[in-house]
């Protein structure tokens, strides 16, 4: 399972098109969604009242393409979230370099070689940040489906109907 899944969709709309079905969504009342707009570059996002720590984020970079569009999409975490991942992902990663650079040393020295075992715990506690991005996706899943409708009924594409406001059925997310 991707941490950051990727989507490509081909909308038979030209780029300006998506950019104002886009934007006349956002300006719907009860729209759970907010947009930052730059170019061919959309940053879509759970609005501020609503959000969590693990809120979903999709970016979207609109390419045209004959007469339509072409949406390369990324979901994700936040930007925040995503670089404390990458974060723990490097700390991590540099730790066990230095310390099975130790242990390799002791080795070389006739010592005990701890510094190897410290290298291995650290290359095994890589799992924990997979393992937090898997409980996150999981906390996420119905922000995650309201970005997907979002988009879905921004260009008018046949999807499944969850029960969520952006989609016209049902209560407001909690």
């Amino acid at each position: 399972m991707s941490m950051r899944p990727r989507f490509r969709l081909e909308a038979p709309l030209a780029p300006e098109e998506v950019h104002a079905r886009l934007q006349a969504k956002l300006g719907c009342p009860g729209c759970p969604c907010r947009a930052d707009v730059v170019g061919r570059h959309v940053e879509v996002m759970i609005r501020q009242d609503l959000r969590h720590f693990w809120s979903p984020h999709l970016s979207l970079e609109i390419q045209p393409e004959g007469e339509g569009a072409v949406l390369l999409g990324l979901y994700g975490p936040s930007p925040n979230v995503w670089t404390m991942f990458l974060a723990a992902y490097a700390f991590l990663v540099l730790f066990a370099l230095f310390s099975g650079t130790l242990g390799l040393v002791q080795l070389g020295l006739g010592q005990q070689a701890w510094g190897l075992a410290l290298a291995a715990l650290c290359l095994a506690t890589c799992a924990l940040p997979y393992a937090g991005s898997l409980m996150g996706q999981r906390l996420a899943a119905e922000q995650m489906e309201l970005l997907r409708c979002f988009l879905g009924e921004s260009l008018g594409l046949e999807h499944e109907r969850p029960v969520s406001p952006i989609c016209g059925e049902g209560p407001a997310p909690a």
